[in-house]
């Protein structure tokens, strides 16, 4: 024979509150379930975002280091070729010089 307690109003009193207990825990860890993933699903797409922005950043220095490097190169080889210019000019003026220097040269001897 097993014993059964008679509910009473005391009882059941006592099963609403611990029913009553244990939904407000459920509810409240629901709850904090959802603000968890909602942190970390922001938290995700901050970095996402931040890993983008770096990206973008380390390309746009890319490009101007390679833009700085082009015009660089293209002015060395402006520069290049002005004293390239330069020097063929100066040869020729000596060539010149030289040709007019021999031609009195033979003249006087002659």
């Amino acid at each position: 024979m097993s014993q059964n307690p008679q509910p009473t109003p005391q009882n059941d009193e006592v099963v609403k509150a611990f029913f009553l207990g244990r939904a407000v825990v459920e509810t409240a860890l629901e709850g904090l379930e959802a603000a968890f993933t909602d942190c970390l699903s922001a938290l995700g797409k901050w970095d996402a975002e931040r890993q983008q922005k770096m990206r973008e950043f380390a390309d746009r220095v890319v490009a101007k280091a390679e833009q700085a490097r082009g015009q660089a190169a293209q002015q060395a080889a402006t520069t290049e070729k002005l004293d390239l210019q330069a020097t063929i000019d100066n040869l020729r003026a000596e060539i010149a010089y030289l040709r007019t220097e021999l031609q009195l040269y033979r003249d006087r001897q002659g």
